[in-house]
């Protein structure tokens, strides 16, 4: 794990009370949000969850670097990021299949995650960009790997950190169907965030498995009959993605150890 300097952070009483207000900031803009376009609601809810914590430490006079872990990296950490998150978008969407086939998603709720998540023209396009890969990507992991993980990981359990806030993480999502998937994302940049004393690794995951995710969504279903296999399990893209994942976060561990050195 990197060494960083000990500055003054929020308490872990100061942490859940804001990410309980957090919640409820996020609760409300979700139900008055109902009448405005749809890709603008998805970046006023992506700001509801940032904005409070990012006011918090101005107002505290904490240090915003600090806090969430603004720690310069080396791009080649930024670089692993796009095949850790490559591999983790196959490896999870191979997990939602398995829920889909099981636990099928309403109809309702899919097809309002549809209208959402899909750009009818350019402007939408760029909207849903700025919302759910660049803010979303990053600002999370501010506010949770960042703020949240970083305050809890003072109480001397870094594991019992990054998993609280994963889950925490997860659950805000509000989707079920989802909370496996989110919570393993949470996970891995968790631990990137806690071995590279920085966010931004994790960012990079987290943004990849994003554009990916809606890119796919937005892209014409012929052209992705070569990733809709005839089983429902596809051992080769598994493997493959398997060790995209394991052999560049293998490359990460080790860079980032021998930068704390």
């Amino acid at each position: 794990m990197m060494t960083v300097p000990d500055y003054r952070l929020p308490t872990v009483r100061e942490a859940f009370h804001l990410i309980l207000l957090t919640f409820g900031l996020y609760l409300v803009f979700l139900m008055i949000s109902g009448s405005f376009e749809s890709k603008l609601r998805l970046l006023v809810l992506e700001l509801a969850i940032v904005a409070p914590v990012v006011f918090f430490v101005r107002y505290r006079g904490y240090s915003s670097r600090a806090v969430f872990r603004w720690r310069p990296v080396p791009i080649r950490l930024w670089m692993l990021g796009i095949p850790i998150g490559t591999g983790l978008f196959i490896l999870t969407d191979e997990l939602n299949r398995l829920i889909q086939a099981r636990i099928p998603m309403q109809k309702e709720i899919l097809d309002g995650l549809l209208r959402d998540l899909i750009a009818q023209s350019r402007a939408e396009a760029i909207l849903l960009f700025l919302s759910v890969v660049l803010v979303a990507g990053l600002g999370e992991e501010m506010v949770f790997r960042g703020f949240l993980q970083g305050v809890l990981e003072r109480t001397g359990n870094a594991t019992r950190a990054i998993l609280s806030a994963a889950l925490i993480f997860a659950f805000l999502h509000f989707n079920p169907w989802w909370l496996i998937e989110i919570f393993i994302l949470g996970v891995l940049t968790g631990v990137m965030a806690w071995r590279s004393a920085s966010i931004f690794p994790g960012a990079a995951v987290h943004m990849t498995t994003n554009g990916i995710a809606l890119l796919f969504l937005n892209l014409h279903p012929d052209r992705l009959e070569w990733f809709q296999p005839d089983s429902l399990i596809h051992p080769i893209r598994i493997g493959v993605a398997f060790v995209m994942v394991t052999g560049a976060f293998l490359l990460f561990w080790r860079w980032t150890g021998k930068e704390s050195g």
